[in-house]
């Protein structure tokens, strides 16, 4: 790696920092300067990705294509969530996306109360609008805690599968 010299006009010292000499950046600090002459401070990853990458990823994107969207590398963007808070970025079940839309949906409790209790009961089942994954994770996991309703619902919906 070859080593850059000063940005300022006959300085022949190596640069160490934002393209100047330690003379130099020093000399710029105490004058107030420093913006002005060396190269502009680098912005962290989390200040450059971190909003658009975690509304991307809340949006349910995986993180390899959050960081081909944005033009960096899936550590690059599990780094960045992780620092916004996200304990395992990596992992998006449709369980944990079940999850969030379950609580917003807690704000539309009421969505179907205009129809028939039984056709809302099945559309509730089937939610022809929900991502599939997660209405069947909600599935799955009313199938686990009530099996008997699981089945009750799958009958009225004619997918009932023979014991």
């Amino acid at each position: 790696m070859t080593e850059a010299l000063c940005l300022i006009t006959g300085c022949t010292e190596n640069a160490l920092t934002r393209g100047l000499c330690s003379y130099h950046y020093e000399k710029a600090r105490w004058e107030g300067n420093l913006a002005d002459v060396a190269l502009p401070k680098r912005q962290s990853a989390v200040e450059r990705l971190g909003d658009e990458a975690l509304e991307l990823w809340k949006s349910g994107m995986p993180m390899t294509h959050v960081a081909q969207e944005l033009g960096t590398s899936g550590p690059t963007i599990r780094d960045v969530l992780k620092k916004m808070g996200i304990e395992n970025p990596g992992r998006r079940s449709a369980r944990a996306r079940m999850l969030e839309h379950s609580r917003e949906q807690a704000d539309q409790i009421g969505q179907l109360d205009h129809l028939d209790p039984l056709e809302a009961v099945l559309q509730a089942w089937n939610g022809p609008d929900q991502d599939p994954d997660v209405r069947c994770a909600a599935q799955e996991e009313v199938r686990q805690v009530m099996p008997l309703l699981a089945r009750a619902l799958d009958r009225l919906t004619g997918e009932a599968k023979p014991d």
